[in-house]
């Protein structure tokens, strides 16, 4: 039976003596990492003899990212070189609170030797709807230090639902002028209007002097969560499956860096929460799905009258430019099912 795994992130707190105990941890932990992943990569002996227990499981850890980033670069055939992490996640415990206003305990080692320092946890709204809905805690549990605070992230489990095999497929397309479109019709919330105001909220802070973080991806991302949640429990109401770009071929192509990566993100997404509903995601190629059209297959790159509009140039067929492309996607996807299931005659024969 295969897994769902969901990772969340829970706020450590703890008095200044403990919180700076744990700091120093965690960073001389990552300094270990980085360490012995040169030496891993080298093929160098590592030995972690009179170093502590912190070392040691720095050690495996590192050898475990090497060996991994071997493993996919002789899949991918990309070339590669000596890895460096800036926030390693330092191994911990966690357990929940009998006798205390606070949720969790988590104990992280000591780099000063001694007891594990013990630091709560309060839980948020999303963890506790993941447990009503049936996800379990994993034995892993990790603590870092982001934008300068002491976090835990936690993992959760749940069984993989089996994935039901439809003949009518949904294709998705990713745009700017809308999130999403599929072939069914839907359009998605814009992208371009809250680049647009993000982009002027972040000058006009710059411009007052205060010290501003770009969150233009993190309201994408936030638009993106949404509209794959929408689309998966469209597919399930419609009973179909979804086509998506593969999110491997899209570094290819010559789209835009926040376009691109638009599309990546949401194919990801889409994935993961398609293997926790039991929804059939399909991965295509995203070849000349913007200038093909549907009707009589013509490929041409006249066929984009405009950036919202296509009309071929053959049959005259018009349509909204981000469907016609989403319609492309669902018909690959259907050819990329009847494709496995000859494959799967021919092996039975």
């Amino acid at each position: 039976m295969k897994k769902c795994i969901r990772s969340y992130k829970l706020k450590l707190y703890g008095n200044s003596v403990k919180t700076d105990t744990a700091r120093y941890t965690i960073k001389r932990f990552n300094d270990y990492v980085n360490m012995f992943m040169g030496r891993a990569y080298y093929r160098q002996p590592i030995s972690t003899k009179g170093m502590g227990a912190i070392a040691n499981q720095a050690a495996y850890r590192a050898m475990d990212i090497v060996r991994k980033q071997f493993k996919s670069a002789k899949i991918t055939g990309n070339k590669t070189n000596i890895p460096y992490i800036v926030n390693v996640g330092c191994r911990a415990k966690m357990q929940e609170s009998k006798d205390s206003k606070f949720d969790y305990w988590v104990s992280i080692m000591n780099q000063w030797g001694g007891d594990r320092v013990l630091l709560p946890a309060r839980s948020h709204k999303a963890l506790n709807k993941a447990l009503r809905q049936g996800w379990q805690f994993t034995s892993l549990c990790e603590c870092k230090i982001i934008n300068g605070n002491l976090y835990a992230i936690i993992f959760v489990k749940k069984d993989a639902p089996k994935v039901k095999h439809h003949k009518n497929i949904i294709g998705c397309d990713v745009g700017m002028k809308h999130s999403v479109v599929t072939s069914d019709g839907y359009l998605g919330h814009g992208l371009s209007k809250v680049i647009r105001v993000q982009k002027n909220r972040l000058a006009e802070r710059r411009r007052q002097g205060h010290k501003v973080s770009n969150k233009t991806k993190t309201c994408i991302r936030r638009i993106l969560d949404r509209e794959a949640k929408f689309v998966i429990r469209r597919s399930l109401a419609s009973k179909a499956g979804l086509a998506v770009e593969s999110p491997k071929r899209i570094a290819g192509l010559g789209r835009g860096k926040l376009q691109g990566w638009a599309v990546s993100y949401f194919a990801n997404r889409l994935t993961i929460l398609g293997q926790e509903s039991g929804v059939m995601v399909i991965e295509v190629s995203p070849y000349q799905t913007s200038i093909t059209c549907p009707k009589c297959g013509n490929v041409d790159k006249r066929n984009r009258a405009t950036r919202d509009i296509f009309k071929c140039v053959s049959c005259n067929h018009i349509d909204h430019a981000d469907r016609n492309a989403a319609l492309n996607v669902a018909m690959k996807g259907i050819l990329n099912i009847k494709k496995d299931k000859s494959c799967k005659r021919k092996k039975a024969i």
